[in-house]
């Protein structure tokens, strides 16, 4: 249990450098086995936390949510989806594409990338109850700023662990997302085809305990 945690915490303080030097970071990762999937995992859920928190108190100009109409079970789901989802369908693209990439090693690296996300979103919760209406276009800065080192990060991650070319990483990107959206697409029209197996079910009983 102790060499546990003492792996995932080095794998956290690893986060940090990863962050800063992400080619060379990653590519340690991956070949040195430094980091690890509970790191990875326990940064994802502080992310999915701090969301949460920014939902509830980023001041009240700024929030685009009412405190009291930021549902936490719905900012989780979102978070989850999107994680676990991109995970997954990265890791059936780079494997039909020769990817050399595990699926753990990419849950891992896709959890150090969310880091920026947990920064900005500390940073604008803290300011945005001090700053003034005239100076959100910071706060919008920070948000922009995040979500670029966040999508260089994800570039970077694809490229070392999975060793392909800038050109094909970002084919590799473009096609994830594409199936992503087709898999949330097939996931919708599964839930829609339940829901009216399910209604059609409840009708039929209904009938046949009405003439009975």
């Amino acid at each position: 249990m102790g060499e546990i945690m003492s792996r995932m915490l080095h794998g956290l303080r690893y986060s940090l450098y990863v962050v800063f030097h992400p080619f060379k970071g990653f590519w340690e990762l991956k070949n040195e086995k430094r980091g690890s999937l509970g790191a990875g995992l326990t940064i994802f859920f502080v992310c999915m936390f701090s969301n949460i928190l920014r939902g509830q108190f980023t001041g009240y100009l700024f929030n685009k949510y009412y405190p009291e109409n930021a549902d936490a079970f719905l900012i989780i789901i979102q978070s989850a989806t999107m994680y676990f989802l991109w995970c997954i369908a990265n890791w059936c693209l780079t494997t039909l594409m020769n990817g050399e990439g595990t699926g753990k090693e990419i849950l891992t690296a896709v959890g150090y990338c969310l880091l920026p996300l947990i920064f900005a979103n500390i940073l604008v919760m803290l300011l945005s109850n001090t700053f003034s209406l005239e100076e959100s276009t910071f706060l919008l800065y920070i948000d922009g700023f995040a979500y670029l080192w966040t999508g260089f990060l994800i570039f970077s991650a694809t490229a070392v662990i999975h060793q392909f070319s800038a050109s094909k990483t970002v084919l590799v990107i473009v096609l994830t997302v594409a199936v992503m959206v087709i898999l949330v697409f097939i996931g919708l029209l599964c839930i829609s085809l339940v829901q009216q197996f399910l209604a059609f079910v409840q009708s039929v009983y209904s009938e046949l305990a009405y003439r009975l």
